[in-house]
């Protein structure tokens, strides 16, 4: 029996020998690509790594076993344009390294003529417009952009809003009020204190108007000589003041109760007259306005006779002016200097 059993040991061994010596690579048990020795026949080789070069993302490793040497690359970024909402990739492979954002603007100041920017990297989010655009300016305020709401520009000395006839610059716009309503505005800022005094009426505006602003000055207690500056604008015509009726600016006859003349009325209070739209001035309309030292009637065409009498002008220039009245300047003493560029008549006393 022991015999028996050593011819088998044998034979199995023989066998064994001859299947590792006739099929080597084949037959040859490993634990992996690294392991050298054969488990079964202890025979050596060499290592069988198949390797990937190492990436970006990954380090060196074997296609067969996954053993891996080294570290991987790691990312080459491109350079970064600064702007957040620019995504920042790979020079090598190509991914994505830092990801869009979205840019955090700053606040806004409400002036769209200033660009708004993020504050992280400085791109403007919302460009500068050009110019402020839209409302409309006044005498007061300036005109506000329907785009942000910031005034710009400048006041429109021409553009009145009024309230009650009584404009927020001051003036009074007279052009749809009564004469009564036109002294009663008057009289409110002369009783106010107010010496500069600005009315617009229509350029046929009639006598009465005139006279309304007339009595206001007169009527109102505390209205000081020489104190007031009046400037009426539209208006085209200064009525005369004839048989010292009182229409304008010049002497009035003062009856009593029984319609006897006690006295008159002259218009001391005026300083200056300013007539920019003003074409015609009547006769005496400012005869014995005895402290008015300035007038101003750029357009005046025709000027009616003693319409400046009595005054106390020292300079004056009416550049449209043809013809000087008889007796245009009677009695002031004070003119010194006078400028009549298109005169070409002067009638007697002129």
């Amino acid at each position: 029996m022991k015999k028996l059993t050593l011819i088998l040991l044998s034979v199995l061994m023989i066998v064994t020998l001859a299947a590792c010596g006739s099929k080597k690579c084949e037959q040859h048990v490993y634990d992996d690509c690294a392991d050298t020795e054969c488990n079964v026949c202890g025979e050596t080789r060499d290592s069988m790594h198949s390797w990937k070069d190492a990436d970006c993302d990954t380090p060196k490793t074997c296609t067969v076993c996954g053993k891996t040497e080294g570290s991987a690359l790691g990312h080459k970024p491109a350079e970064d344009d600064g702007d957040c909402s620019t995504e920042v990739k790979c020079t090598v492979c190509g991914e994505v390294t830092t990801p869009a954002g979205q840019h955090t603007p700053n606040a806004d100041d409400g002036n769209c003529l200033t660009a708004i920017t993020c504050s992280v990297c400085g791109t403007v989010t919302t460009p500068a417009k050009d110019s402020h655009t839209g409302g409309t300016a006044t005498c007061t305020e300036k005109a506000v952009c329907t785009a942000c709401g910031t005034a710009y520009g400048e006041l429109n000395p021409d553009n009145h809003t009024s309230v009650d006839g009584v404009c927020a610059c001051g003036m009074i716009v007279a052009t749809k009020m009564t004469a009564d309503e036109l002294k009663a505005a008057v009289a409110d800022q002369l009783a106010a204190g107010e010496t500069d005094i600005t009315v617009t009426l229509k350029p046929d505006a009639p006598a009465e108007m005139i006279t309304a602003i007339r009595r206001a000055i007169c009527d109102t207690d505390g209205v000081a000589d020489g104190s007031i500056h009046l400037t009426l604008g539209g208006v085209t015509t200064i009525p005369g003041t004839s048989n010292w009726d009182g229409v304008a600016f010049g002497p009035g006859d003062i009856y009593d109760e029984a319609g006897k003349i006690v006295d008159q009325e002259l218009v001391t209070q005026l300083a200056s007259i300013n007539l920019p739209d003003v074409t015609e001035i009547g006769a005496q309309a400012f005869y014995f306005c005895e402290n008015m030292v300035t007038v101003s009637a750029p357009k005046a065409q025709t000027i009616g006779a003693q319409a400046f009498g009595y005054t106390a002008l020292t300079s004056v220039e009416f550049p449209e002016l043809t013809t000087i009245p008889t007796d245009m300047f009677s009695g002031t003493w004070t003119l010194s200097s006078a400028k009549f560029p298109k005169v070409t008549t002067i009638e007697q006393g002129g």
